[in-house]
């Protein structure tokens, strides 16, 4: 059953209303009255509050049109699609622009923009949020360019940090890039002696495919065999 709601009028002008009207005309009456009220009673409906914009949250953040860091300072500008194209702007320091860096890593169909932004973030790699994010783009995504942009922000990190090792050692026997292959070689260099990366080294120097990669791991090996 539909329900009318009317703005104005008493219980007694109601009560008038239906002596006044049988049920098929009581319809039309109430058509005519709201009619009434849209043409002649502007001057005096109340205000109607207007929605105020609220911070978009990650849930409602679609995509990252375009992230800039200004030259010589720690202010970036992304400008981020929700309905419609918003811009935020602060340091790196700020929590907004790092969730923001973060969402755009993991989630942007724009590689140039994830390139950016895997970018700015690996000046905070320390920030554990940051560095999943980082070893997120090492292992997935598609563009070779900003996986290297993580494994060259995750380098640091390899030997101390055994999440990142082993995401280098994925890398390096997985990856379809030789050049990301060679970079990742290149940071186990440091940590050659550990029992898991000797294990890929010598199942490299083996057989891999790449020239440069079987022999660089022979030499590896070859380096750890003097110093034990």
């Amino acid at each position: 059953m539909a329900t009318i709601h009317f703005r104005t009028g008493s219980l007694v002008e109601t009560d008038s209303v239906l002596s006044r009207f049988g049920s098929g005309d009581l319809h039309h009456w109430f058509c005519r009255r709201h009619r009434s009220h849209i043409q002649n009673d502007q001057g005096t409906q109340p205000e109607i509050a207007r929605e105020v914009p609220t911070p978009a949250t990650e849930s409602s953040v679609t995509g990252i049109q375009s992230i800039s860091q200004e030259p010589g300072s720690n202010q970036i500008n992304i400008k981020y699609n929700t309905v419609s194209t918003q811009e935020a702007q602060g340091s790196l320091n700020d929590q907004r622009i790092q969730q923001l860096l973060l969402f755009a890593a993991r989630n942007n169909y724009n590689s140039g923009v994830r390139m950016d932004s895997v970018d700015l973030l690996t000046q905070k790699p320390n920030d554990v949020h940051v560095r999943e994010a980082l070893l997120y783009a090492l292992r997935y995504d598609s563009n070779p360019g900003v996986r290297l942009k993580a494994i060259e922000g995750l380098g640091p990190y390899v030997k101390d940090d055994v999440r990142v090792r082993d995401a280098v050692l994925e890398a390096l026997v997985n990856d379809a890039n030789p050049g990301l292959r060679t970079q990742a070689l290149h940071l186990l260099d440091p940590c050659r002696a550990d029992s898991s990366v000797r294990v890929v080294l010598q199942k490299l120097a083996a057989n891999d495919q790449n020239q440069y990669i079987r022999l660089q791991a022979r030499n590896m090996l070859a380096q750890v065999s003097g110093i034990d």
